[in-house]
């Protein structure tokens, strides 16, 4: 289960063309503002990711969301 995750997040950095990289250094909030974007919950990962409404891909500017192992 978490490796389909790894990978999820691995295939959107690609899609994304490098925004992983953006999102390590700067906050996850100024990632999507840059992106065009918006914040959804994936339910299934209860994790937090950016929708680029632009591009109509995910991001992975994701972040667990707290309390949630």
């Amino acid at each position: 289960m978490r490796t389909a995750g790894l990978v999820a997040v691995a295939v959107a950095a690609l899609l994304s063309g490098g925004s992983a990289a953006l999102a390590q250094s700067t906050s996850r909030s100024v990632c999507c503002k840059e992106l065009n974007g918006r914040w959804e919950e994936n339910r299934r990962t209860n994790e937090m990711r950016c929708y680029g409404v632009d591009t109509n891909r995910y991001y992975s500017c994701v972040a667990k969301r707290s309390g949630v192992k």
